[in-house]
């Protein structure tokens, strides 16, 4: 079985705006761009991060 590996150079969000950076950060990973049209990985990972930041446990589910 072969396997590929794509890397992809994207540019950074130079403003400060939360909602573009995790946006980047979804699309660097490979999460989102092309295929994730409802941005559900970036509403997982905003998800995460709140429940990170609440000190409260985060569920699999």
């Amino acid at each position: 079985m072969s396997r590929q590996i794509v890397l992809v150079n994207l540019e950074k969000p130079r403003e400060k705006d939360p909602d573009k950076d995790l946006n980047w950060l979804c699309n660097s990973f490979g999460l989102s761009s092309g295929r994730d049209i409802e941005n559900t990985a970036n509403q997982i990972v905003m998800t995460l991060l709140d429940n990170i930041a609440e000190n409260e446990r985060v569920s699999s589910e």
